[in-house]
């Protein structure tokens, strides 16, 4: 999968809203999922560094414009984008839900496990559940091209699922190594799960979105 960038990132909490910037960053990597690899190949480093002070400086950047200008490549906004997410305090799935999506997978039919995951999903902090709406959007429309580059559910996934999820380190450092793995093997099928189903999990009835909603207004 190559490995991310270890840049820093001025702001690493999860913001109420998707940044602006997130969303133009996500935009070309849509463009150019054509692109062999394109979430396995590490951008240049020089790069992608440079475009994260931009961002920590405030600084609007067209990252289609970059692309199209050649001042930079579709790979270096991956890297950029995985960065990021492993730059936040909080994985977007946060430490305290991960158990409960490994119990997802246990649940045998698929309508009640993608069920389970809205619910997972709506108690999410407000600010997680958006960007990682945005995120599996971009990261679904990859995978829908995966006859040109090479990239199925399963490889976006092994690529992505430790930006996204993750155990708590108290949790894990009690663990095996093969244990550890299972975790990893577990984690990379939540994340298949989550992209397959982009647009789904996001649907929810309207009478539990107004409970969430009427929860998160006495927050």
């Amino acid at each position: 999968a190559g490995k991310t960038p270890k840049s820093k990132f001025a702001n690493v909490r999860v913001p109420r809203e998707v940044p602006s910037w997130f969303d133009s960053l996500c935009a070309p990597i849509e463009h150019g999922a054509e692109t062999s690899g394109i979430f396995r190949v590490p951008g240049a480093k020089k790069a992608v560094e440079k475009l994260q002070r931009r961002i920590n400086e405030n600084t609007w950047v067209d990252f289609a414009a970059e692309v199209d200008g050649h001042k930079c490549t579709v790979h270096v906004l991956v890297s950029l984008l995985k960065a990021y997410l492993a730059a936040l305090e909080e994985p977007l799935i946060p430490c305290y839900q991960h158990g409960a999506y490994i119990d997802v997978l246990g649940i045998p039919h698929e309508e009640q496990r993608l069920e389970a995951v809205q619910i997972l999903l709506l108690l999410c902090p407000p600010g997680h559940r958006k960007l990682m709406k945005r995120l599996l959007l971009c990261l679904k429309e990859v995978a829908a091209l995966v006859a040109v580059n090479k990239m199925d559910l399963t490889n976006v996934a092994v690529c992505m699922a430790p930006t996204i999820l993750r155990a708590s380190r108290l949790t894990t450092s009690t663990m095996t190594d093969e244990q550890v793995q299972e975790i990893v093997t577990k984690d990379i099928q939540i994340c298949t799960l989550l992209i397959q189903h982009a647009d789904a999990v996001f649907r929810i009835q309207s009478w539990l979105g107004a409970e969430v909603a009427a929860m998160e207004g006495l927050m």
